[in-house]
């Protein structure tokens, strides 16, 4: 009898497409950018605000940094990973991956969805970073 190794950093119940898109996408210089920029503006963000609010109580500053730290979480989510996740679908058809996807049983329709669920649980992993930010 065979034995298969165990991998437990993502679950076995998972499409195999979708494993393999999150391991891609979590590698990728892009989202390490991503989640390494939100983590220095979001801590340089949230202690200017604290610094602001006991020092000076400025209400203008502590409004401006406010719109900034809005600003930065929708750029990122709503700009940077959608922009993200159209260069996804278009790396496979630049690489080889392209014809051994075609060669599957697996139809094109669930490779989308695979990517684009990679793409969504990318974005959840933001915003779950982002909520101690939010809190403070």
């Amino acid at each position: 009898m065979l034995s298969v190794e165990h991998n437990a950093d993502i679950p076995g119940w998972l499409h195999p497409m979708l494993v393999k898109e999150l391991r891609q996408a979590l590698r990728s210089r892009a989202f390490v950018g991503a989640m390494l920029w939100v983590q220095a503006s979001m801590s340089i963000i949230v202690i200017l605000q604290t610094l602001i609010s006991i020092s000076a109580r400025n209400a203008a500053g502590f409004k401006m940094l406010n719109i900034i730290f809005w600003f930065n979480t929708v750029l990122i989510l709503h700009l940077l990973l959608p922009f993200r996740c159209l260069l996804f679908q278009d790396e496979d058809a630049k690489s080889e991956n392209l014809e051994l996807l075609q060669m599957t049983d697996v139809f094109s329709g669930r490779v989308v969805l695979c990517k684009w669920a990679a793409c969504l649980v990318l974005a959840l992993l933001i915003v779950t970073t982002l909520l101690p930010y939010t809190l403070i």
